[in-house]
């Protein structure tokens, strides 16, 4: 259950920047280690002897680990991070700062409620505003069944709307994490918003597992739901369907397909935890998962002409 680990790039201390795994335990339940020499660089847990003590850290991390660079120098300086307790966390890096000071954080999210965990890498996504002030984060991410009972698994869809904000550690201890009373329930997969959803939404998808993370292109975010009791041949490979779902307002997204049909839905056969891929051909980058191409998360990448006034123009 250790899950893969997320490659970051960190500077510690007086040290130049290196290059890093973070990745989920046990004991710590969280750490970062030099990517050539696995040397401990940083630990967050709830006990001694952590680099640093998180109270609220008790639960496993798992693969749920998504760091992002915000300002594009090369240096990751946020983590988002799902344990298997069902909780979403975030936190801001420091650069420079010794281990003992070097993250803040704390739950962004509690959404513990039944046998339900994070495995899967949350997807982040930003929804632009008029200014830098009204934009926010879309954080998309599903759970899996944890113990022999079904579970009743969620797709979130939660928004961070202090996305560059960097907070010191006294405004994560008074953050109240968002709960599912603050979110907005759609009841099935196809539903969608009758209102707005100012702090996000989640989707129930029934006993079906979310073991990979979604990917989110042009505000349409695609995710596989592995199927119960599906299986195929090869060893940690597993019967799944992938979706797409409009972030704004949850409803599933439709292609018309060569012989005109619509099919909402596409099976494809998956291992534990792989990622939607893009891999670019001339102007578009093509989608696949495994073997199989899904032309609705296709990128077009050709240019496009901005038109502009200068403010002090006649």
């Amino acid at each position: 259950m250790a899950g893969i680990p997320a490659a970051i790039v960190v500077r510690i201390a007086d040290e130049p920047p290196r290059r890093a795994w973070l990745q989920g335990g046990v004991s710590p339940p969280l750490e970062v280690v030099d990517a050539e020499s696995s040397q401990r660089l940083w630990s967050g847990a709830a006990w001694p002897p952590a680099s640093q003590l998180f109270e609220r850290m008790g639960a496993q991390f798992a693969g749920s680990l998504l760091p992002i660079d915000l300002d594009g120098d090369g240096i990751h300086d946020r983590i988002y991070a799902g344990d298997l307790a069902g909780r979403l966390w975030r936190f801001d890096l420091h650069h420079g700062k010794p281990a003992a000071q070097w993250a803040t954080g704390g739950v962004f999210a509690d959404l513990a409620s039944g046998p339900r965990g994070f495995v899967a890498a949350p997807d982040v996504s930003l929804q632009p505003g008029q200014t830098q002030d009204q934009a926010w984060f879309n954080i998309a991410l599903g759970t899996i069944g944890l113990g022999a009972l079904p579970a009743q698994n969620r797709f979130y869809v939660l928004r961070d709307r202090e996305p560059f904000e960097i907070r010191t550690q006294a405004q994560y201890d008074r953050w109240r994490p968002l709960t599912e009373s603050n979110l907005v329930q759609l009841p099935r997969l196809g539903a969608t918003l009758a209102g707005p959803a100012p702090d996000g939404y989640y989707i129930l998808v029934g006993d079906a597992d979310v073991l990979g993370p979604a990917l989110t292109v042009s505000g349409r975010a695609s995710l596989a739901l592995a199927q119960p009791g599906a299986r195929a041949d090869a060893m940690c490979s597993i019967a799944a369907v992938v979706s797409a779902i409009e972030l704004a307002t949850g409803a599933e997204r439709r292609e018309t397909t060569v012989d005109g049909s619509r099919p909402s839905r596409i099976p494809v056969t998956m291992t534990v935890g792989e990622s939607f891929a893009l891999r670019r051909v001339g102007s578009h980058a093509i989608c696949t998962l495994g073997d199989t191409h899904i032309a609705h998360c296709d990128a077009d990448l050709s240019p496009r002409r901005l038109w502009w006034r200068r403010e002090d123009a006649d």
